[in-house]
């Protein structure tokens, strides 16, 4: 789950708030597989070293809170981006009394006696006893760290260690997570994790009261159950992007909840939706599912900073019920004698959490703000346009890289319990005339110069069929429905002949466009240690007028030396003749001439030299057909909304897709929430 770690508060209350149980008692009798748990618990083994996270360095209380703000955009807001600002940066501790009041108390709560009754069963029944505590506050501050994401404030502490002491260490796990400063946690992870925001303060008071009742994995199925959670699942693309549907609703679901790409066991569920299956219903099949249970049990591991091994997960899933779900496998397994003991062996570090609560934060952002997010951690100053480069990797001037931050988003998603390769990309041909631009200016000099420059590509593309394009495949999302990179490339082909599919490969499922933007731009940053970047200053195709447009397709024609034309392509044309005061004719304009027969004027171009006059003349044909191209590409090929500049845009070195692709697909590289486990 992501991370949403509670400010760091004093707790005076100087006790514990005892109440009645909340549903998840101990068990009078218990099967041989729970008892094989209850030994595990507590057994005895050798810890060895193992990392729970990218980063292990320490930070003070203060700097690493990384609690997101209360007030966020409505719950029908997919992206909150006025509060884009603040979620960028982690924010300051509260001051104020009448502010601290209203933080989340570390305090036990709703449900700590019976969680504390439960453990201690459980140890009675193992005949192990409690474990043994050589450094209280070495145990007490990794509780904290596991459960709470941050150390306790000296209050905390002490209240703490007189718990320990007169009530062991069953006592301080269930308070821990029974607090409401863990619930709220619990809370917002669950919204950020399902609906890419974080919750209102009335949804989070609602949702920690719904934990205190209830189990983690059914409120989680509140959220996925709900019609937001079915919108978001194909949002942002405008109104020729994808719409919500069955599918994209159980694709998110996968996504979201396993970090995987639907496959054939998806099928059932889908149908089941189409038959009239509520999607409340479906969310709560789905969480009570083998492969949900699975991943949450090896979080829970991976927040202990243990391997857990195929034995022990299928154990806990097996006894799911018997052990009491999410939370009392998560509780087990904190009290074990094995987690104290790498506890004070200090073999759990605590993630970095102020670099995860920035990576967050970017990702809760608008995708212009994320990548200057990124940007800003990763690099000093831009790179400049030779590949001279200023970044994290092998850099000129990495000494002001976030190097922490680094090694956080170049970390995958192994690292940060829950599985993080949802994508399952595919190389097909999409119709140039369905792909929807995710770039809001396509520079014309950097486009159509190439098609009616150089003759081979503008045979190739007036002959029409699949194309692949000579300037590399291009990058697509959602099946071909956007465009994520090669946005050139593509136009250029629309522009001359719209009637063409292109070489692509696809990212496959994305809930929005720009979430693919972002899973493009962290390959690029792990792998590079920066974002390479490039600005498009040429008439953009959605907004040039006709009459520069027009002005600009006979230079792109006629001229031998146009200023904008890359050095290949200055001198591509038919004996040209630099005494001749009028023009020859380009061989490019011989394949156009071809290509439109029907108008008579150009079928009946002489051959030659032709004058000023003669040149307009027969090249309107040319320039009225492109332009009406360009007309239908602003009428159904709109960018989506929000789209951004060309420098905003993902830049891979050489458009060699495949080494930053093989980060994505095996998970070696964060590219969604969450940034870093936690329990649930």
């Amino acid at each position: 789950m992501a991370l949403a770690a509670a400010p760091a508060v004093a707790w005076a209350d100087g006790g514990a708030s005892s109440s009645p149980a909340d549903g998840a008692g101990p068990q009078a009798s218990r099967s041989s597989q729970s008892a094989h748990h209850s030994v595990i618990r507590h057994a005895n083994g050798t810890a060895t070293p193992h990392s729970s996270g990218p980063g292990s360095a320490r930070v003070t209380t203060g700097q690493r809170n990384s609690d997101l703000p209360a007030e966020v955009a409505p719950a029908s807001s997919v992206r909150a981006s006025s509060t884009a600002a603040a979620r960028a940066a982690t924010p300051a501790l509260p001051k104020a009394a009448a502010q601290a009041a209203a933080v989340p108390s570390a305090a036990p709560g709703l449900g700590s006696f019976s969680a504390t009754l439960r453990l201690n069963l459980e140890d009675l029944f193992s005949g192990t006893g409690r474990p043994v505590v050589t450094n209280p506050t070495a145990v007490v501050t990794g509780l904290f760290d596991e459960v709470l994401r941050r150390d306790p404030t000296a209050a905390e502490l002490q209240n703490y260690l007189n718990r320990l002491k007169l009530l062991g260490v069953n006592n301080v796990v269930a308070g821990l997570y029974s607090s409401d400063a863990f619930r709220q946690n619990a809370v917002n992870n669950y919204y950020v994790e399902l609906l890419g925001r974080t919750p209102t303060q009335q949804e989070l008071s609602r949702g920690a009261m719904r934990l205190a009742l209830g189990t983690p994995e059914r409120f989680a199925a509140s959220i996925a159950g709900s019609n937001e959670f079915y919108a978001y699942s194909a949002s942002g693309g405008g109104p020729y992007g994808p719409t919500p549907s069955t599918t994209s609703y159980v694709n998110l679901l996968y996504r979201s909840m396993l970090g995987e790409s639907t496959g054939p066991s998806a099928t059932p569920l889908i149908q089941s939706i189409d038959q009239g299956l509520p999607i409340a219903r479906a969310a709560n099949q789905f969480v009570t599912s083998d492969a949900y249970r699975t991943v949450k049990v090896g979080e829970i591991y991976q927040v202990l900073g243990q391997a857990a091994t195929p034995t022990d997960i299928a154990g806990y899933v097996k006894s799911w019920f018997l052990e009491g779900g999410q939370g009392g496998i998560s509780r087990s397994l904190l009290a074990t004698t094995a987690n104290v003991q790498r506890i004070e062996a200090g073999l759990v570090p605590l993630p970095d959490v102020a670099s995860a609560a920035l990576l967050q934060g970017y990702f809760l952002s608008t995708y212009s703000d994320f990548v200057k997010g990124i940007k800003q951690q990763l690099q000093a100053g831009l790179p400049s346009l030779d590949g001279q480069l200023y970044g994290c990797k092998g850099s000129v001037d990495s000494s002001k890289c976030n190097q922490a931050f680094y090694t956080l988003m170049s970390t995958g998603g192994l690292d940060r319990g829950i599985p993080n390769a949802a994508l399952q990309t595919a190389t097909n041909f999409v119709q140039v005339s369905t792909l929807i631009p995710t770039q809001n200016n396509v520079d014309m000099n950097q486009s159509l110069i190439y098609p009616l420059r150089d003759p081979t590509t503008a045979a190739l593309y007036l002959k029409g069929g699949p194309i692949s394009a000579p300037g590399g495949i291009i990058l697509t999302a959602d099946n071909g429905a956007y465009v994520i990179d090669g946005h050139h490339r593509w136009s250029a082909l629309y522009v001359v002949n719209p009637y063409t599919s292109i070489a692509s490969i696809d990212l496959g499922y994305v809930p929005t466009p720009q979430a693919a933007l972002e899973e493009t731009q962290m390959s690029i940053g792990a792998r590079e240690g920066y974002l390479p970047w490039k600005a498009a200053d040429g008439p953009n195709l959605f907004t040039v007028d006709e009459t520069t447009f027009k002005a600009q397709v006979f230079d792109y024609i006629w001229n031998p030396q146009i200023a904008t034309a890359p050095d290949g392509l200055k001198l591509r044309q038919d004996d040209m003749d630099p005494n001749s005061k009028g023009y020859q004719r380009p061989v490019v304009f011989n394949d156009f001439t071809q290509f439109l027969t029907d108008s008579v004027a150009i079928s009946g171009v002489p051959a030659g030299a032709l004058t000023d006059q003669q040149a307009l003349t027969y090249t309107q044909p040319i320039e009225d057909y492109l332009w009406g191209n360009v007309l239908r590409m602003r009428q159904y090929n709109q960018p989506i909304p929000g789209a951004t500049p060309r420098a905003d845009m993902p830049q891979p070195l050489g458009n060699a897709y495949p080494p930053y692709l093989q980060l994505l697909e095996t998970g070696q590289v964060i590219y969604t929430l969450p940034a870093i486990s936690s329990l649930g």
